[in-house]
């Protein structure tokens, strides 16, 4: 089995044209998280982060508030609650603890000069620790900070705008 934990640039990859933003690698993503080998993960961090997103969108006029209710309700309906049942396209992980959150400061104060923003360097950090459950788990990011972050730390990324399929 192969684990991936969704970052939030990702998400909009997966989600695509739904958001009317037309996003590279979207149909490799897409064909990765369908893949039957394939469990994606994401935190309650990638559903706030996405929704936040969105509403910067609305604000700015390039989505309708009846469209984000729909990409949200869509979002939530594709989540799994346990890796036991994969009939989704999404698995749920439970909210960090504590040594996320300090971890998380550690990779800013280290890695700054990569433009991590504090989003970035949780989802660096919860991806980080979901290696001891899942050592061959990969992040999926097309954000060159986070990726130059992870190089630093070895931990594995997937950019569905760059690499070929796995």
């Amino acid at each position: 089995m192969n684990y991936y934990y969704l970052d939030t640039n990702a998400l909009f990859k997966y989600y695509g044209k739904a958001t009317s933003i037309d996003e590279p690698g979207m149909l490799t993503l897409r064909r990765l998280i369908a893949h039957p080998d394939s469990i994606t993960l994401v935190s309650p961090f990638t559903e706030v982060e996405f929704i936040g997103v969105l509403m910067e969108l609305y604000r700015s006029g390039a989505l309708k508030m009846y469209r984000i209710n729909q990409l949200v309700k869509s979002f939530r309906r594709n989540i799994n609650l346990s890796t036991e049942s994969q009939n989704r396209p999404f698995t749920a992980i439970s909210v960090p603890n504590l040594i996320i959150f300090k971890r998380a400061g550690d990779i800013l104060l280290q890695y700054g000069e990569f433009r991590c923003t504090t989003i970035d360097a949780i989802h660096i950090a919860i991806a980080e620790n979901l290696q001891q459950t899942y050592p061959n788990l990969r992040l999926i990011t097309s954000d060159a900070g986070m990726k130059r972050v992870c190089i630093r730390i070895n931990l594995a990324t997937y950019d569905p705008e760059k690499d070929p399929p796995p």
